[in-house]
């Protein structure tokens, strides 16, 4: 019997779309988000390494994406399974400039790439820390060009660290001296004193022109140029605060803030209040909000879902209306200890497609863009 076209029973229509749902590999738009990307770093391998997609021997540490259309995710690879003379794993920045539809690898110095806390970064340079056996590197990653510029390689037994980046000034302590180190001057990276009084104080690079800016506990916020040695008046405050910190204590490259905390060692009535340098109130954080929020101006995403239940909510306005999305794609398994966004537009992530080890299955690099209409 002949069918006529558009005439087929409901049951039938229901059967084919849900076989077309469960089998497609397109990743699918709906009214709140934009799948743009998903990759699998086989264009940039060319084979498997046996069964396995070669992303299965790629080991992320972390995501950031500091401009548009840049992501650079920082990743230990398996090189022996890449290369049978290769003896050790290998350090690798793998680095997009068409929002993640495409990569290129570039090799660094040790084995893998620092995942303590995200690497600081601007837009326009990041600092990225790489570790081996012995050593430690520190490098400037310049977001146009993608050259590498040494600064630092010390073993670990020096007591040196770094952390805190403006865009030109990073933070630098050798052996319990600290400096703020001009990483972009021409010749090699030139190293300024920081008077010992002010590092009782919590304080950060600001500026581009070597000012800290420091909160000395008596309701002043003040900076202090480590070239011109000038010490001045930043802003007058009218409250004290506990602490001056990035608003997310776990990702440095938050803004600077003024909070003050209640209950710290009580996880049930926990509650931080935070406030921005003019003292204007931003946000409470408490036990719902604590971990896995992710807040850029008037934009929250919670991904607190994200690895369970591959689901996402996010607010456009602060939190007073919120979109809920289930992510449809089956099979799909995330890895939310990795995860990057840019401003209010995408989020980057890790997954994992369980599609019965066919050429859909594997590791991907995940892109959704966040539709306000």
């Amino acid at each position: 019997m002949k069918i006529k076209k558009n005439k087929l029973p409901m049951y039938l229509k229901l059967a084919i779309l849900l076989i077309l749902f469960t089998n497609c590999t397109t990743l699918i738009p709906d009214n709140n988000m934009k799948w743009t990307a998903q990759y699998n770093f086989m264009d940039l391998y060319k084979k498997k390494n046996g069964s396995f997609d070669p992303d299965a021997n790629i080991e992320l540490t972390w995501v950031i994406s500091p401009d548009e259309n840049i992501i650079i995710l920082g990743a230990q690879k398996d090189t022996p399974k890449f290369d049978p003379t290769a003896t050790e794993r290998q350090a690798v920045l793998y680095i997009s400039t068409d929002r993640g539809r495409s990569y290129r690898e570039l090799i660094l110095e040790g084995r893998d790439v620092s995942g303590i806390i995200s690497p600081p970064y601007t837009k326009e340079y990041s600092i990225i820390e790489t570790w081996g056996d012995k050593y430690e590197w520190i490098y400037l990653l310049n977001h146009k060009t993608f050259e590498v510029k040494e600064i630092d390689k010390y073993t670990k037994k020096d007591k040196i660290y770094y952390s805190d980046f403006d865009g030109r000034f990073l933070k630098c302590e050798k052996n319990e001296i600290r400096f703020l180190a001009d990483v972009l001057s021409e010749d090699s990276v030139k190293l300024y004193e920081i008077p010992k009084n002010l590092t009782a104080y919590q304080y950060y690079p600001i500026h581009q022109n070597g000012d800290i800016l420091y909160y000395n506990k008596i309701l002043e916020l003040r900076t202090y140029n480590v070239i011109t040695e000038e010490d001045k008046l930043f802003n007058q405050l009218k409250h004290k605060y506990n602490y001056f910190f990035p608003e997310n204590s776990s990702n440095y490259n938050t803004p600077l803030s003024l909070q003050n905390a209640k209950n710290e060692n009580d996880e049930e009535t926990y509650e931080k209040m935070i406030y921005d340098l003019e003292e204007n109130f931003v946000r409470k954080i408490t036990k719902e909000n604590r971990e896995k929020y992710y807040y850029y101006k008037d934009f929250i995403c919670d991904y607190t879902r994200l690895h369970a239940h591959s689901e996402l909510r996010f607010s456009f306005d602060k939190g007073k209306t919120w979109k809920t999305y289930k992510i449809p794609m089956a099979g799909l398994l995330v890895f939310n200890k990795n995860v990057g966004f840019f401003e209010d537009k995408y989020i980057v992530f890790e997954g994992i497609l369980f599609r019965g080890g066919g050429d859909d299955s594997g590791g991907r690099i995940m892109v959704g863009e966040f539709l306000k209409d």
